[in-house]
């Protein structure tokens, strides 16, 4: 019981600290920058499986090394990439 306390001492800590000098508004906003890069993650991931399933011969590799790259050029041509 000891090394689970200890264990998650810090956590607390630092979450106090934390509230302490930014207030609950701090807290809340980490939060909401957690949940949009969240969104922000499943939205590429479907461009990915969009990409893959429009252009099957260029992408049907299992690994492709630079995904992001690829997305921009097959969303906006040689200058997104």
């Amino acid at each position: 019981m000891y090394f689970v306390f200890s264990l998650h001492w810090h956590v607390w800590v630092k979450t106090t600290i934390f509230v302490s000098y930014t207030g609950w508004i701090g807290l809340v906003l980490i939060a909401v920058c957690a949940l949009i890069s969240a969104y922000t993650g499943v939205i590429l991931g479907r461009c990915w499986v969009i990409i893959k399933d429009r252009f099957p011969d260029k992408y049907a590799k299992d690994h492709i090394r630079y995904p992001y790259p690829a997305i921009g050029f097959e969303a906006a041509g040689i200058y997104a990439r």
